[in-house]
């Protein structure tokens, strides 16, 4: 990975026989302060790890060669940057499985989920028939394209209620209407339940 090149490179520049990512408490000395003793220095990552995980530290091991003090502060600024890759790449994953999570339930209860920007006209949504997918995946398109797919008898209604929302008069809007979707009946008529509310 990355971080693994990266630590091999910081061990031949300090020319240490071990740098690397380690699990688990931290004997002597403060979390902030880490731990040092004659050639092996422990570092802790702060927030790296996740709430009630072990905590991580950077160790860097030199034997036979006593760490300076300014090779140590120069170790606490590669534990701070790796600390901060770590943090990222965590949120990331609880990002991602975040959306799973949602497009699981959206999948199994047949809903989708769209935003829609006024001044662009740009539709995002996640569609509820995508079944079998392995992951929600966000699609876009235009927002005046959406009563092209709406039964012609539907449109007025529905498109007055739209405006209403858009002009201030409601709240939101709420319908059912007809529309076609090409996965599902190789575009026969549906009916779709739609709710949409304005928000700055």
């Amino acid at each position: 990975s990355s971080i693994r090149a990266a630590l091999d490179r910081v061990a031949r520049h300090f020319v240490a026989s071990r740098v690397e990512i380690s699990t688990g408490e931290t004997g002597s000395g403060s979390a902030g302060d880490g731990r040092f003793e004659a050639g092996r220095v422990e570092l802790p990552l702060a927030a790296a790890s996740a709430a009630g995980a072990p905590r991580a530290s950077l160790v860097a091991e030199r034997p036979g060669r006593p760490w300076t003090a300014r090779e140590r502060e120069q170790l606490q600024l590669v534990a701070c940057l790796v600390g901060g890759v770590l943090r990222q790449q965590r949120f990331e994953l609880e990002l991602r499985e975040s959306q799973i999570w949602l497009f699981m339930a959206l999948e199994s209860a047949t809903i989708g989920t769209w935003d829609w920007d006024i001044d662009s006209d740009r539709v995002r949504y996640i569609t509820p028939f995508d079944r079998g997918a392995a992951a929600p995946e966000i699609r876009e398109t235009v927002g005046t394209s959406w009563f092209k797919t709406t039964h012609p008898e539907d449109v007025p209604a529905a498109r007055r209620e739209v405006e209403r929302a858009l002009s201030g008069e409601s709240d939101g809007f709420a319908f059912v209407v007809r529309a076609r979707h090409e996965p599902y009946g190789s575009g026969n008529w549906i009916q779709m339940y739609s709710r949409g509310k304005v928000v700055d």
